[in-house]
């Protein structure tokens, strides 16, 4: 699909709304040349959305869910791994002078274009989380050799060696 396809105008759409359940291509999300928010990188694949608009009153209310899986690097052994990532919304949407703005919603100006990929970029931005692992029980880089302890054990695992709180270690044995 071309990108304007992902573009919501509220004065076009129908009483009933609108819902949808597809994937959102990747090099959509990705492309550095669209829309305002910030675009997405290195995912591993499609944005899968689910999600409807409903009109009520003079407010439009934009609910979905999505899942994605990005590369990213784990912070303990330093891999890259799939994050996956996942979460749901519900964004209010009002054109601007029909009536004051409250703070829950967003005034648009007419016609009421609601990009529906900077949405999702937005969605994915929120969710993002600095620090990840690629595992719960990832075991991490040796803090002496720097071996990836999920591929190889290193000689000095069980050497004691001196760091700033080696004193603490003899308190409690």
């Amino acid at each position: 699909m071309r990108s304007h396809a992902w573009r919501i105008t509220l004065k076009d759409l129908p009483n009933e709304g609108r819902a949808w359940e597809v994937d959102v291509p990747a090099a959509e999300l990705m492309d550095a040349a669209r829309g305002k928010v910030a675009p997405l990188a290195e995912m591993l694949g499609d944005l899968a959305f689910a999600g409807e608009i409903r009109r009520k009153g003079d407010v439009w209310r934009l609910v979905g869910r999505w899942r994605v899986r990005i590369r990213r690097v784990c912070d303990r052994c330093l891999e890259p791994f799939a994050w996956e990532v996942s979460g749901a919304f519900e964004r209010n949407y009002r054109l601007a002078g029909v009536v004051e703005d409250a703070f829950d919603e967003e005034a648009l100006a007419w016609p009421g274009e609601v990009d529906l990929v900077d949405v999702l970029r937005e969605e994915v931005w929120l969710a993002w989380r600095p620090q990840v692992v690629c595992a719960s029980d990832c075991k991490g880089l040796c803090p002496h050799c720097g071996a990836n302890r999920n591929h190889e054990d290193c000689a000095c695992v069980d050497a004691s060696w001196e760091h700033p709180f080696a004193a603490l270690k003899a308190l409690v044995e």
